[in-house]
């Protein structure tokens, strides 16, 4: 039984099931679209389905089916005779009473009530049938199809849907999120092994050409390039942050250290040592990396672990880099100050205090530099705005070592140390000694005012002190300071002090009494170049008295300059000597960085492999390639 109504609101007609009565719906009519409630079905009273039902099964015909029996008129076609022939002949044959012709009786076309007793056929009246056939009852020969159109216009094509469950509509939402999930991983999974094969075929074409063209150099270069290859190979290695590539990359880094060995002591080594150094602390990590066996843990474990494997070999950060440092035994003091700053910079933005205070300063420098070193380090993390509380316990175990208590003998505290316990506060300590208002300054004074000036936030006036008067080595060093002060703090200063220190270098070229430090030189070259100051860094490096340091620092400045630096790299920054013999570790570490700074911006390998192909010797080409390499996944 159907539930037939219309919408309460615009009387559009419906029929729908029982089963919907009492939910709630939208007009479908686009005028209207209101939301009613579907109505009950209507249901007839006990005395009523009697009633009816009585008066179906009665052998009695209603007073609906009895009718008064009208005659149907004939016309004879052949005479033209007319008489009456009662309505119970209505399509049977008659004969004509004129002329005897059979004629057919018309059905009459007026509609009356229907009754079941009298069955509608064309049988005569006596003839036996199968089976009565009820009125409203469709017999299987009288079934016809039903357009399209017409259940849209009875309204029946339409179901009402039961609303989803919000469990079922978050199950579908994860089934879909999983599935582009899915795709998206195996998508970036297949660019990244790809670009992975891509980078290994590189760097296997360079290993090649390495070995082709190795024996053109120098036996001294030689070494020292294949060091640099295995430091580039290993970078390269770590960065898939894999287990297999940490292993591989592990390796190489033991590698190239083992051929840095192997090298006579000079300052080239010694900058190769520092680039060997500032990776080993990119390998170390967290307890849940050095867990997946992708990094190495910063210090040696002092927990039972440790005790019980007494003869297993724990690598760590530490050990690592202590062997790394032991290669700059005899090196020049500033250039070994300038890595300590940028190892304990690291080490600091690490929250590794103890490396950074006391494992650097016991590995790089003596027992009467470490007070001074510690105190400097101490200053940059203030400085940095961390660890306030460890330096004022830094600052008090200082304090006996200088007093008049300590060991007889002591030396007096440096600048450094001074201005620590000045900084922290500390009861009894000496205060650094004021400045003269005029005439020449002690280094000690000057460099001990220009580290206090520029910790008040005061760089104008620390620059003044700087550039005083006294000698120029003297001032070069303050500059120094002062520029690694004001890049931890006042970014914005760095340009006036880089600018003081090339004009104070380059008013000095020529004079055979001035001799700057190569270290200082080197690390103002390193700070120009990462401030976008190429003319500056080339001024510092081009000042450098050791011709392999020097070839070094200029390469070095692209490397620096790279990240600040969005227009390509020409191949004149580093020209090629026509000799192989005079090629050096720092021409193949320059085009090694014109390589990858040109693949980082463009990320062609075609076009960047193009413009390699009018590089040589071979030993150049193949630095060419591991840089294209490197370039590619920097990008």
């Amino acid at each position: 039984m159907a539930i037939e109504f219309s919408c309460p609101h615009c009387q559009h007609p419906y029929r729908l099931k029982d089963e919907l009565a009492g939910k709630r719906a939208t007009c479908k009519n686009p005028a209207c679209r209101k939301v009613f409630v579907i109505p009950a079905p209507v249901a007839l009273r006990a005395e009523e389905i009697e009633s009816v039902a009585v008066s179906v099964l009665t052998d009695e015909p209603g007073a609906a089916v009895i009718q008064t029996e009208a005659a149907i008129t004939m016309h004879c076609d052949y005479c033209g005779h007319e008489w009456q022939e009662p309505r119970s002949k209505a399509g049977k044959n008659v004969l004509c009473p004129e002329c005897r012709q059979r004629l057919r009786v018309p059905e009459p076309k007026g509609k009356e009530a229907s009754d079941w007793r009298n069955a509608h056929t064309r049988l005569p009246s006596l003839a036996r049938q199968n089976q009565e056939k009820l009125d409203g009852v469709i017999d299987a020969s009288e079934v016809q199809l039903v357009s399209g159109q017409a259940l849209a216009q009875a309204g029946v094509t339409e179901v009402e849907l039961e609303p989803r469950p919000l469990r079922e509509k978050l199950l579908i939402a994860g089934l879909v999120v999983g599935v582009v999930a899915l795709i998206a991983g195996s998508t970036y999974y297949l660019l990244h092994r790809r670009q992975v094969q891509k980078g290994e075929e590189l760097l296997v074409q360079a290993q090649t050409y390495w070995q082709e063209g190795a024996d053109d150099l120098s036996s001294v270069e030689a070494t020292l390039g294949k060091a640099l290859l295995y430091l580039i190979l290993a970078e390269e290695a770590f960065h898939w942050e894999n287990p297999d590539k940490f292993k591989q990359a592990y390796a190489l880094l033991q590698k190239s250290r083992q051929e840095l060995r192997n090298a006579p002591a000079s300052p080239l080594r010694h900058a190769l040592a520092l680039e060997g150094s500032f990776l080993t602390l990119r390998f170390g990590g967290d307890a849940s990396q050095v867990a997946a066996q992708t990094r190495l843990p910063w210090l040696p474990d002092s927990g039972g672990r440790a005790a019980l494997l007494r003869t297993e070999r724990i690598r760590t950060v530490h050990e690592e880099l202590r062997l790394w440092l032991s290669l700059l035994q005899g090196a020049d003091y500033d250039l070994r100050l300038a890595g300590a700053r940028r190892l304990g910079r690291y080490l600091l933005d690490h929250d590794q205090w103890e490396l950074a205070l006391d494992g650097l300063p016991l590995m790089l420098f003596q027992d009467n530099e470490r007070h001074d070193i510690r105190a400097q380090l101490a200053l940059e993390a203030h400085l940095l705005g961390k660890g306030n509380e460890r330096l004022s316990r830094l600052a008090r175990e200082l304090l006996p070592e200088f007093s008049s208590g300590g060991k007889e003998g002591a030396p007096a505290p440096s600048p450094a140390v001074l201005v620590l316990w000045q900084v922290t506060a500390v009861e009894k300590a000496p205060p650094l000694p004021p400045l003269p208002p005029q005439g020449t300054l002690p280094e000690a004074l000057r460099y001990g005012h220009v580290l206090h000036l520029n910790l008040q936030g005061d760089t104008t006036s620390a620059l003044n002190v700087a550039q005083r008067g006294g000698p120029v080595e003297s001032q070069l060093k303050a500059l120094l300071l002062g520029t690694e002060c004001c890049c931890l703090r006042q970014q914005g200063q760095v340009a006036d002090w880089l600018t003081a220190a090339a004009t104070l270098v380059s008013s000095s070229k020529g004079k055979p009494n001035v001799r700057f430090a190569d270290g200082q030189l080197f690390r103002f070259g390193q700070l120009a170049a990462a401030h976008n100051r190429p003319e500056a860094a080339q001024t510092f490096a081009e000042a450098i008295r050791d011709d392999g340091l020097r070839s070094w620092a200029v390469a070095d400045t692209l490397r620096e300059r790279s990240p600040v630096c969005n227009e390509r790299y020409n191949d004149e920054l580093i020209p090629i000597p026509a000799d192989s013999r005079k090629i050096g570790v720092g021409h193949l570490w320059g085009r090694f960085w014109i390589a990858r700074h040109n693949a980082r911006l463009s990320g062609d390998r075609a076009q960047e492999q193009r413009a390699l192909l009018g590089w040589s010797p071979r030993s150049v080409y193949a630095f060419g390639l591991a840089g294209l390499a490197l370039g590619l996944q920097d990008r």
